[in-house]
């Protein structure tokens, strides 16, 4: 098995001091498959969120790093909570969490994961939410074959927000609604984000008039 290599979006997005164009980072690059890839995201620990702000911010961040990571036509599926979100234009959606009762999905997520890289062989693999130790949580995850690139992105109440490799993983902790704001905003957002969650034709959910709102509320 190669070794695990793996860029996110805010460590490859340079923002620029003057306010122009950001730019790509020369050290950080993509390595995600053709415009056919799929990106599965899943998260591990449905009930670490401590509120709907800190979740609906997760799965932003997690949309970001999909869209930037999928070329145009390909399908991102994120499956967080029992809601499930798509970007593209092709729709591979796994409605895991919904699935699983909560009690049995920590049990249940590898062998979920075993088989759903077997029948999607995803480009891009991501978990969130995970209160696994990251040491036993990476060699579970590299036994996982046709997983494509993988990434962990954990969200810690009392870490400080930061981007570390662990064992070629890249691993992003973030702190909070504040540090998790400035990594969804640094990281290029798609124009809108659809909600699968109701119904197929759900209404897209659009995320700067949901920041403006935020910012708004805060004051």
């Amino acid at each position: 098995m190669p070794p695990l290599t793996v860029c996110v979006a805010p460590v490859g997005i340079t923002p620029p001091a003057d306010g122009g164009t950001p730019r790509r980072s020369p050290q950080r690059t993509w390595m995600w498959g053709t415009s056919s890839s799929v990106a599965l995201v899943v998260d591990c620990a449905p009930r670490s969120y401590r509120n709907p702000g800190e979740f609906e911010l997760t799965v932003s961040l997690l949309c970001s790093l999909g869209f930037r990571a999928l070329a145009d036509g390909a399908a991102l599926a994120v499956i967080a909570r029992g809601r499930a979100f798509t970007i593209g234009n092709e729709v591979d959606l796994v409605d895991l969490a919904a699935r699983l009762d909560l009690d049995a999905f920590d049990r249940e997520i590898f062998p979920e994961l075993h088989r759903r890289t077997a029948s999607l062989r995803p480009a891009l693999t991501v978990l969130t939410g995970s209160r696994s130790a990251l040491a036993p949580l990476a060699r579970q995850l590299a036994a996982i074959p046709n997983r494509g690139e993988l990434a962990i992105v954990r969200s810690e109440p009392d870490a400080v927000s930061t981007l570390a490799t662990i064992g070629g993983m890249t691993v992003a902790i973030v702190s909070g609604i504040d540090p998790m704001n400035e990594f969804v905003d640094r990281a290029p957002q798609p124009d809108a984000l659809v909600d699968l969650s109701e119904s197929a034709a759900a209404a897209p959910i659009d995320l700067a008039a949901r920041r403006r709102q935020r910012e708004r509320r805060s004051g």
